[in-house]
């Protein structure tokens, strides 16, 4: 069996450990039915495995490191389930998702799930490469190998609870078309780098932790308020005017100029007090020396 797709059925349970003797297996599509368990580590060892879709599950555990043994996937869809842990390490292995082959399409039909809307691909073409960890509850970083995956085109790590920086190696992917991290408790700044992503059509970093300027220019420039709402402090276009941002940062100088002077007034004070203190300490002397010189009359 090379082929074995049953979507959207009512199926439960956990995957059948007969499964294992699809050894040559390059497509496993279970998508929205009501499958249950931890994701069977013998899926890891079907190295023709191009596809794998299981989202729409109730899977829960960690997803296996050997995953990453899957050298021929190019499309990986394990979202909306109850997957916890970190995101594989490692994926440098995932070697389809930067060496594109010239190998025949695979004639299946499969949907994909992008900000609410939902896709359907009619066949998949060796280029159609898709990992999609979204919806989960996934926590720790995102790792920086994920940059390796050099002909990747849709990557969503949504709804999860993911943190730390948002990898400044993803600006290596210069296939990316569609971009997802929103939802999550990424922190820092986006990557400058980002914006040399030119073939980025669909970005989305809202409801984050993510603080400083927004990059500008190429894609940058399309991509609306809702891409970048809902985080600590993003500034620059679109949120707002941008000459509006510009004063907000000048004003932002500003502000530390002002507390340098605030300082500095500060001990101008402390300066002139010891003046005064020194002039009235000089009064006073002078005015003792007068009034014994007058008594002594």
């Amino acid at each position: 069996m090379v082929f074995f797709s049953a979507h959207s059925n009512n199926l439960y349970g956990a995957l059948p450990i007969s499964l294992a003797n699809c050894t040559h297996l390059q497509l496993l599509d279970l998508r929205k039915n009501g499958l249950t368990g931890e994701l069977p580590l013998y899926l890891t060892f079907s190295h023709d495995l191009e596809v794998l879709s299981l989202s729409y599950n109730n899977f829960h555990g960690y997803i296996p490191q050997h995953i990453t043994n899957l050298t021929k996937l190019h499309v990986l869809d394990l979202s909306n389930n109850k997957f916890n842990g970190s995101i594989p390490t490692h994926l440098e292995r995932l070697s389809r998702f930067a060496n594109v082959s010239n190998e025949d399409y695979l004639d299946e039909e499969i949907e994909i799930d992008m900000k609410g809307s939902q896709y359907t691909l009619s066949y998949l073409l060796p280029t159609n490469t898709i990992f999609d960890l979204s919806c989960n509850s996934l926590t720790g970083e995102i790792p920086a190998s994920i940059g390796s995956m050099s002909h990747l085109r849709l990557l969503n790590l949504s709804w999860n609870h993911l943190e730390g920086k948002i990898p400044a190696t993803l600006s290596k992917i210069s296939t990316l078309e569609q971009l997802d991290l929103a939802h999550n408790n990424l922190s820092g700044k986006i990557p400058e780098d980002l914006s040399k992503l030119h073939e980025l059509v669909v970005l989305d970093v809202s409801s984050n932790n993510l603080c400083g300027k927004i990059p500008t220019g190429t894609q940058f420039s399309t991509f609306n308020v809702t891409s970048f709402q809902k985080n600590m402090c993003l500034w620059g276009c679109p949120l707002g005017s941008c000459n509006e941002n510009e004063r907000k940062e000048r004003k932002g100088d500003n502000a530390i100029k002002s507390s340098n002077v605030r300082v500095g007034w500060l001990s101008h004070l402390d300066e002139n007090m010891s003046l005064i203190a020194l002039g009235i300490g000089i009064g006073i002397g002078f005015g003792g020396v007068v009034i014994i010189f007058m008594l002594s009359k």
